[in-house]
C-alpha cells in the first residue's frame, strides 16, 4: 500500500499531501528538535467534518514513535479515499505524537520517556516500581557488545525460566520513574509530547457531548491481529457497547497476559480527565496491532535502550539495532499492510456507528 512510509519525513510529507488535496486546514503543532537529516518535527492535525459538530471520533497516531508506521498508513489512506464522516460527525486525525522518536526511530521521546506513561496525575508522581528495580541489572545492558549483551542474557534466560515471559514483560512495561535512561520511563514531569497532546484534545473535543477515541499502537499479539485494548470492567455498560459495536476482539480472546496488562499513565488517562472536566461521554481504546512474536520484540528494544544509553563506534552495529527496532514494530510487507489497514477501517465503521446511534440526551 503506497500509502504506508519508511521514514518520518516520508510520512509527515504523505500526511500533509493528502490533506492539501482534500483542501483540509492543517494545524501543526513544531517540535523545538530537529529529525536526522535537519528536518522539521512537527505533530499535524487535520478535522473532517465541521467543527460544530456534537459527536467526535479522535484518533491519534505515533505515541510510540517508531509505531507510528501503521497509524501513519492508515489515515494517509482513509484522506486519499476521500472518506468522509456522517454530517453529525467531526473526525480529528493526529500524525505523529511522539515526532522527535519518530524520526529517529525510538520508541520513547527525546527525553527517552515513554509517552504512553507519561499522563499521571500532575498532583501525585509515579511512586518507583519495584518489580522493575528486580530486573533492572537484567534490562538496563552494560553497552551493546556481543559480551555485554551475553552476559544479561544468560541471567535473563534464568529469570524467564523461574518467572515466565508474561511476568517479565509485566515487569519491565508498567512503567518506572527511577531510571531515566532505562526502559518505559514514566518521566518525573510532563514531556513537550504530553503537553501537545492534551492541548489538542482539549482544543479538538471541546463542546462535544460524545467522544470514541482510537489511539494507534503496533508489536503485541499475532502478526496482522488488530487487537482493541481498553480499561472497562467486565459486565459495564461501556464494554457492553464495544461489544456491540466494535465485536468480540475487545474481549481478548487473541490476547495474552502481557498484551492485557492494566497500565498507570496512558492516554487513557489522558481522555478521562478531559471527558470528568469538559462533560463530554467518552469510550473507546487502543488498537494494538501484532507484529513479531514477544521475545523478539522486547530483545529489540533492550538493545536499542542500550544503543541510546551507551552510544556505538561501529556504524554498522548500530544500525542494525535501529533496524531491529523497526522491523518488529512495522511489518514492511504488503499482505501485513492490508490486513491491519481493513480491521483499523472495521473498528472505525463500529465508532462511527456507535456515535450515530446515540441520542442527543443519551450519556452512556
Amino acid at each position: 500500500m503506497e500509502s504506508f512510509s519508511n521514514s518520518y519525513a516520508q510520512a509527515r510529507s504523505k500526511f500533509l499531501a493528502a490533506a492539501e488535496h482534500r483542501g483540509l486546514a492543517i494545524q501543526s503543532v513544531i517540535h523545538p528538535l530537529r529529525g536526522p537529516d535537519d528536518e522539521i518535527l512537527a505533530t499535524d492535525v487535520v478535522r473532517l467534518g465541521v467543527a460544530a459538530a456534537k459527536r467526535t471520533l479522535y484518533v491519534t497516531t505515533g505515541v510510540h514513535g517508531v509505531e507510528g508506521y501503521y497509524g501513519s498508513g492508515v489515515i494517509v489512506q482513509w484522506l486519499r479515499d476521500g472518506w468522509v464522516p456522517p454530517a453529525d460527525i467531526k473526525v480529528i486525525l493526529v500524525h505523529a505524537c511522539n515526532p522527535h522518536g519518530f524520526a529517529w526511530g525510538r520508541r520513547f521521546t527525546e527525553e527517552n520517556v515513554d509517552l504512553n506513561r507519561n499522563f499521571w496525575s500532575l498532583d501525585q508522581v509515579p511512586e518507583p516500581n519495584a518489580a522493575y528495580a528486580e530486573i533492572q541489572h537484567l534490562v538496563e545492558y552494560s553497552g551493546v557488545g556481543a559480551d555485554s549483551i551475553e552476559h544479561c542474557q544468560q541471567q535473563l534466560a534464568e529469570y524467564l525460566q523461574k518467572n515466565g515471559a508474561a511476568n517479565f514483560k509485566i515487569a519491565l512495561s508498567g512503567g518506572q520513574p527511577q531510571s531515566s535512561q532505562g526502559l518505559f520511563f514514566t518521566g518525573t514531569e510532563p514531556t513537550w509530547a504530553r503537553h501537545t497532546y492534551e492541548q489538542l484534545v482539549r482544543q479538538h473535543t471541546q463542546g462535544s457531548d460524545h467522544v470514541f477515541y482510537m489511539d494507534l499502537h503496533t508489536g503485541l499479539g499475532p502478526r496482522g491481529y488488530a487487537d482493541f485494548l481498553h480499561q472497562y470492567a467486565t459486565g459495564s455498560t461501556e464494554l457492553n457497547h464495544l461489544v456491540s459495536y466494535i465485536g468480540e476482539r475487545v474481549l481478548g480472546d487473541e490476547r495474552d497476559e502481557a498484551t492485557a496488562q492494566g497500565l498507570e499513565g496512558t492516554t487513557i488517562s489522558c481522555f478521562s480527565r478531559h471527558a470528568k472536566e469538559l462533560g463530554y461521554s467518552l469510550l473507546g481504546g487502543a488498537i494494538e496491532c501484532g507484529t513479531t512474536p514477544l521475545d523478539r520484540t522486547l530483545e529489540a528494544l533492550l538493545q536499542e535502550t542500550a544503543l541510546h544509553r551507551h552510544g556505538c563506534d561501529d556504524d554498522q552495529l548500530a544500525a542494525q539495532i535501529r533496524q531491529q527496532l523497526k522491523d518488529v514494530f512495522y511489518v514492511n510487507e504488503d499482505d501485513w499492510k492490508q490486513q491491519v489497514f481493513e480491521q483499523t477501517c472495521d473498528i472505525r465503521q463500529g465508532a462511527i456507528n456507535y456515535l450515530t446511534d446515540l441520542q442527543p440526551e443519551a450519556k452512556p
